[in-house]
């Protein structure tokens, strides 16, 4: 059984190699200058992923000239689909009056605003670079407020590039006093701030654990916190 798996895997992984030939050659040029060829390790995939193209609606094509339906959406953050064209417009009409130009701007004020209309528990907006960015100042700032130094955190969690805990802990992360907890462990965490809840600045949940597997965090566990 398991080497008629291995076999099955086998045809399908050459198969996909001759498929895409251009993605393949274009990864290796890539090498020259991207660690692992690309800019994310989660796009990162066996044997190779393939290199995108274009995308259009809710498709993507890549430089073999295959096109697919886009499940992936970004990670969440490109759900409108691609190159719609109310977003398409606004994008070149920001251009047109130049990149970055060094100071306030009233659209910055407009998208800040049309953000708290919408959510009424946001007062105020700071814009960030990336999520890693609006994370790690979100903990610092929770740490320069409450004078507290532990950040709770959750087994299989990923909130940025340098806060990321696949197995626990992780040298790539960023120095900071973390506690790895278990993901939906109600008695867990109930005894962990029972004794050392006046230690934690704060505390990093997700409704769903995305890199552990999509998990979903129970009713009650997230009320718990």
């Amino acid at each position: 059984m398991i080497k008629d798996i291995e076999a099955q895997l086998d045809h399908l992984t050459s198969s996909y190699v001759k498929a895409h030939p251009k993605s393949l050659a274009a990864l290796k040029e890539a090498r020259q200058w991207l660690p692992g060829a690309n800019t994310r390790t989660v796009l990162h995939y066996r044997p190779f992923p393939i290199v995108i193209d274009h995308g259009q609606g809710a498709h993507v094509t890549d430089i073999d000239s295959h096109t697919y339906l886009d499940c992936v959406g970004e990670f969440s953050a490109d759900l409108y689909g691609h190159s719609d064209p109310v977003i398409h417009r606004s994008i070149v009409s920001a251009l047109s009056k130049g990149l970055t130009l060094g100071g306030p701007t009233v659209l910055e004020a407009r998208l800040a605003q049309a953000v708290c209309e919408r959510f009424t528990s946001i007062e105020k907006v700071r814009f960030c670079n990336s999520g890693t960015e609006a994370n790690l100042l979100a903990v610092l700032a929770a740490m320069a407020v409450t004078g507290r130094t532990k950040v709770v955190i959750f087994d299989g969690a990923y909130h940025g590039g340098v806060m990321t805990f696949p197995s626990g802990h992780s040298k790539m992360n960023v120095p900071m006093d973390w506690v790895v907890l278990q993901y939906n462990d109600v008695d867990a965490v109930t005894q962990w701030f029972a004794e050392y809840g006046h230690t934690a600045a704060t505390v990093l949940v997700e409704p769903i654990l995305g890199a552990a597997g999509n998990l979903p965090g129970s009713q009650v566990f997230l009320h718990t916190l």
